[in-house]
C-alpha cells in the first residue's frame, strides 16, 4: 500500500491496482485492460518521486503514472437490438437495431440478442432490462433475454448497460414489443363473453322462474284436489248417517218379519246395495287416511281363493241382470298368502266394479288366477268398452276415469288410484293391457311369503290356528313327541319374567314363542297336564293358553292354578276361537286375567301382557304394603287393579305369613326357611310365591318388615340399640345402616321428625 498526496491509498496486487477513496469510502480497480498491457506486479514496496508519482514495481520493470490522470472513461455508447429466436420453431431473425417488434399468436415463446457499442474491453460490458414500469434485472455479461409464453399485449422493453470500464451508462434502448392476440383475447371475444353469459343467466332466470311456476302449479293442483277430497270426505260423513238408519230397519225386518220370498230377494238386493255404497263411501275415508300415511296393514295367512269366491258372490246378481258370464278360472286348488284381507278385498271390488260398469250386456267378465314361482297374478278380464293407449298411463292418477263413452255411469276417479295405493301398500303389482272396444285385463301380481313385509314399521299379524294349512316359511317346527318345546330365550340375557304358552297348535305355539322370547322367557307346552308337569319343575309368572286342548283343556287348567295356593298368583289369559260371550264369562269367573278370541294382534297380545305385569306389581306393592307391619299404610282398595287380581287364598296366604312373622320378628336366629316348613313349601315355591304376591324376595320381606316395626319402637322412646334387639337384629351398626338405606333418613333424623 501507499497513499498518493490526496491522502488516497493505492493497493498493489498480483494483476491489479486497487484505490481506495478515503473521502467516499469506496473502492475502484484498474485492471491490466486499463493500461492496455499485461504484467504482474513484485512485492517492492511502492513509492512516490518528488511530483507526487506513483512508482510500482513489475517483473517487467517500472510503471509510473501519476494518481491524477489514472481516471476510467465516462463516454457512452449506443444499444442495439442485433436479434430475436422463437423457441416453438427455433426460428432465428437478425435485426438492425430494430424498436418494435410484433409478436406473432403462435409463437410467445421467445429470446431477444442485444449489444452495446463500445469496442473497449466490450467484454466487460454487463446488461439490466426491465419490462414496462417493472423493476431493473441485472444479468451481468449475457447479453440476451428469454420471455415464455409472454400473454397478449404491448409491452416496453427497455435496456441499458455499462461501458468497457464498467460504468453505467445513461442511454436506455427501448423496444416496444406487440404480441398479437388470438381471436379468443379480442374484443370480440370479450364481447362474445359477455352476451353468453347474459343468454346463460337469462337462461338460469328462465328455469327457476319455471320451476316455481311449476310448484306453484302443483301446489294449485294439490289444493284443488285437496278440495276434491275434502268434499268427497264430506259428503261420505253425511250419507253414513243415512245409510245406517236405512240399514238398520232393513236387517230387522230381513231377520225378524214374514216375508214373501219376492220381498225378502228385493230386500236383500237392497241390503247388498247399502253394503256397496258403505264400502265406496269407506273408500274415499281409506284415500284419506293413505294421503296421511295414517294406514297401517293388518296382515294375516288366508288362502285368496276363498276369498275372490267371497267377493264374486257380491256380483252374481249384476252379472245374471246383464247375462255376463262371470267367471273364475284357475288350476290351483288353494292359494294362501300372508294379506291384508280388507285392503285385497277392496282391491279386487274396485276391479271388479268397474269390469261391471265398462262391460256390456251380454258379454263375460272373468278372474285369472294363475303361480308362478314366487308370485301370484289375479287377472280382471272383461269385453268392455277398453281404454286408449295414450290414457292407460294416467288411469291410476286421482280423478281420472276410465272413459268418456261411459256417460251413464259416470265415474268419481278415485277408485283406481285407491288400488293403486293399496297395491303398493300390499308391496305387490298392478299391470293393465286394453285395446279399445275389445276389452281390458287388470293383472294383479302377489308375492308370497311373509318377508316382503319385514320393513313395514306399520303391521299388524293376525294369527289362527283353525286353517288346517300353514306357511312352511313361518316356523319350520321339529319333530318331538308332545314333550314341551325348548325355552325360547336368549342366552345372552335371561329376562326375569317366565311365560308359559299352552297351546295344542305347534306351529301357532312355537310362532307365540318366537314373538315373545325377545322381552321374556318363554315355555311352550301342548295341553293343560304337559303345563302341570311342567309347573311342578318352574313356576312361570305368566301364563297363556288356549281353550280346546287333548287331554286337558285350558278351563281344567286354570282350575287347577286357581286352587293351588302355591300358583293362584299367576296372571292368566285365554286365547282360544271359542268367542262368544258365554265362554268369556266362564273364563272370567274362574279368574282369569284376560279373555282375547282368534284370530288375534300380536301387537295387541304383547301389549295387554305388559299391561298385565304392571298390573300385577301395582297389586304386589299394594299387598306389600298392607302387610308390611308399617305404623301408617293406606288400605289396599285404595291401589285401582282388576277385581279378578284379588285372589282369596293369597289373603289367607299373606294374612298366614303376617301371624307368624309377627310372633317371631324379634327372633335374630328367623330364617326363610322356617318361614316355608310353616308355610307347608319348599324353600323354591315359597321364594317364587311370595315374590309372585308382593313382589320381593322373603329375606326382604323379613328384613323389611323388620325394619317398618321398628318404627313404632322408636317413636315409643326406646333407644336404638334397644329397637335393633327388640326387632331381631343382633348388631345395631348394621341395623342403623339398613334403616337408612330403606327410608333415606338416619335414625336420628327419623327420631326427631316422628
Amino acid at each position: 500500500m501507499i497513499e498518493d498526496k490526496n491522502h488516497n491509498i493505492w493497493i498493489g496486487s498480483e494483476t491489479d491496482i486497487t484505490l481506495f477513496d478515503v473521502h467516499n469510502h469506496t473502492f475502484e480497480s484498474f485492471g491490466e485492460t486499463f493500461f492496455n498491457r499485461s504484467f504482474n506486479y513484485s512485492e517492492c514496496l511502492p513509492v512516490t518521486d518528488r511530483q507526487g508519482d506513483i512508482i510500482m514495481g513489475t517483473e517487467g520493470g517500472m510503471l509510473v503514472f501519476p494518481p491524477d490522470s489514472v481516471v476510467k472513461q465516462t463516454h457512452e455508447s449506443p444499444i442495439v437490438v442485433t436479434g430475436i429466436k422463437y423457441s416453438e420453431d427455433n426460428l432465428s431473425h437478425v435485426l438492425n437495431d430494430a424498436d418494435y417488434l410484433e409478436i406473432p399468436t403462435r409463437r410467445r415463446s421467445f429470446t431477444i440478442s442485444f449489444a452495446a457499442l463500445d469496442y473497449t474491453n466490450s467484454s466487460d460490458i454487463e446488461y439490466a432490462y426491465k419490462l414496462d414500469d417493472n423493476q431493473w434485472y441485472y444479468i451481468g455479461k449475457k447479453n440476451s433475454v428469454s420471455f415464455v409464453s409472454l400473454p397478449a399485449g404491448r409491452y416496453q422493453f427497455q435496456i441499458k448497460a455499462t461501458n468497457g470500464d464498467g460504468i453505467w451508462m445513461n442511454a436506455v434502448k427501448t423496444v416496444t414489443l406487440q404480441v398479437l392476440p388470438t381471436f379468443w383475447e379480442t374484443g370480440w371475444a370479450k364481447a362474445f363473453y359477455i352476451v353468453v353469459i347474459l343468454v346463460i343467466s337469462l337462461a338460469i332466470g328462465y328455469i327457476f322462474f319455471y320451476i316455481y311456476y311449476l310448484k306453484h302449479k302443483v301446489n294449485m293442483e294439490q289444493r284443488l284436489a285437496e278440495i276434491k277430497v275434502r268434499s268427497f270426505i264430506d259428503i261420505s260423513h253425511e250419507l253414513r248417517t243415512p245409510l245406517t238408519l236405512i240399514a238398520g230397519p232393513v236387517s230387522e225386518v230381513l231377520s225378524r218379519e214374514p216375508l214373501t220370498s219376492r220381498a225378502r230377494q228385493h230386500l236383500q238386493l237392497v241390503q247388498k246395495n247399502i253394503s256397496r255404497m258403505l264400502l265406496l263411501i269407506n273408500q274415499v275415508l281409506d284415500f284419506r287416511k293413505i294421503q296421511n300415511k295414517k294406514m297401517g296393514l293388518t296382515v294375516e295367512y288366508r288362502d285368496i281363493l276363498i276369498m275372490l269366491h267371497d267377493i264374486m258372490d257380491n256380483f252374481r246378481l249384476l252379472a245374471t241382470e246383464k247375462n255376463i258370464n262371470f267367471t273364475l278360472q284357475t288350476t290351483l286348488s288353494s292359494v294362501f298368502l300372508w294379506i291384508d284381507c280388507d285392503k285385497f278385498e277392496k282391491i279386487i271390488f274396485n276391479l271388479l266394479s268397474n269390469a261391471f260398469k265398462y262391460t256390456p250386456d251380454n258379454k263375460a267378465i272373468t278372474l285369472i288366477v294363475t303361480e308362478s314361482g314366487q308370485f301370484i297374478s289375479i287377472a280382471v278380464k272383461d269385453e268392455g268398452v277398453g281404454i286408449q293407449k295414450d290414457k292407460v298411463p294416467s288411469i291410476f292418477e286421482r280423478f281420472t276415469t276410465i272413459s268418456k263413452e261411459n256417460d251413464m255411469q259416470p265415474s268419481s276417479g278415485i277408485g283406481l288410484s285407491l288400488v293403486n295405493e293399496l297395491v303398493k301398500m300390499l308391496h305387490g303389482e298392478i299391470l293393465v293391457e286394453s285395446e279399445v272396444r275389445k276389452g281390458s285385463v287388470f293383472k294383479l301380481v302377489l308375492q308370497k311369503g311373509k318377508e316382503i313385509y319385514a320393513r313395514d314399521t306399520n303391521v299388524e299379524y293376525i294369527l289362527n290356528d283353525t286353517s288346517e294349512e300353514q306357511e312352511t316359511a313361518l316356523v319350520e317346527p321339529e319333530q318331538n313327541d308332545g314333550t314341551s318345546l325348548p325355552d325360547m330365550v336368549s342366552e345372552a340375557k335371561v329376562p326375569l319374567v317366565k311365560v308359559m304358552v299352552v297351546e295344542d297348535n305347534a306351529e301357532l305355539r312355537q310362532f307365540m314363542c318366537d314373538i315373545l322370547s325377545d322381552a321374556y322367557h318363554v315355555v311352550g307346552v301342548a295341553d293343560g297336564l304337559m303345563a302341570l308337569e311342567e309347573m311342578e319343575k318352574e313356576t312361570p309368572d305368566f301364563i297363556i293358553t288356549d281353550i280346546m286342548m287333548p287331554r286337558m283343556d285350558g278351563i281344567e287348567l286354570i282350575r287347577h292354578i286357581k286352587e293351588n295356593v302355591n300358583t293362584c298368583d299367576i296372571p292368566i289369559v285365554i286365547l282360544s276361537a271359542k268367542s262368544s260371550v258365554e265362554d268369556r264369562i266362564q273364563g272370567l269367573q274362574l279368574g282369569i286375567d284376560d279373555y282375547i278370541p282368534k284370530p288375534f294382534s300380536s301387537d295387541y297380545l304383547k301389549s295387554r301382557i305388559e299391561n298385565l305385569i304392571a298390573q300385577r306389581k301395582a297389586l304386589q306393592s299394594a299387598f306389600l304394603s298392607k302387610y308390611d307391619a308399617q305404623p301408617e299404610k293406606a288400605p289396599i282398595e285404595a291401589i285401582a287393579y282388576p277385581v279378578s287380581q284379588i285372589v282369596p287364598l293369597d289373603e289367607q296366604f299373606m294374612q298366614k305369613l303376617v301371624g307368624f312373622m309377627e310372633e317371631n320378628y324379634s327372633n335374630p336366629g328367623l330364617r326363610v326357611n322356617d318361614l316355608a316348613e310353616f308355610m307347608n313349601m319348599s324353600r323354591s315355591v315359597f321364594n317364587r310365591k311370595v315374590n309372585g304376591v308382593i313382589g320381593v324376595s322373603p329375606i326382604e320381606y323379613i328384613k323389611n318388615y323388620r325394619l317398618n316395626k321398628a318404627k313404632s319402637f322408636i317413636q315409643s322412646g326406646m333407644s336404638f340399640s334397644e329397637v335393633a334387639f327388640a326387632v331381631g337384629f343382633s348388631d345395631p351398626g348394621y341395623f342403623g345402616k339398613a334403616f337408612k338405606k330403606a327410608f333415606n333418613q338416619t335414625l336420628t333424623e327419623y327420631k326427631n321428625n316422628n
